[in-house]
């Protein structure tokens, strides 16, 4: 299940990269990616750190929001 959540949130991350790089015509794409980046760049900072400040972090975020 980690793996699984580390492997979307790196998705997440690369599909911004890919997308800002070679199209920023459309207005609101930007502003969605953005956003996709750094809900995956949390996900990947969460499920690396075994620290207290960031165990459970996002779970937490995602069960506020979703």
């Amino acid at each position: 299940m980690k793996k699984l959540l580390l492997l979307i949130s790196c998705s997440l991350v690369l599909s911004f990269l890919i997308i800002w790089i070679f199209d920023q015509t459309v207005f609101l794409a930007p502003i969605l990616l953005t956003g996709a980046f750094f809900v995956g760049l949390l996900g990947i900072v969460s499920l690396t750190k075994e620290s207290p400040p960031f165990k459970g972090w996002f779970k937490s975020f995602l069960e506020t929001f979703f």
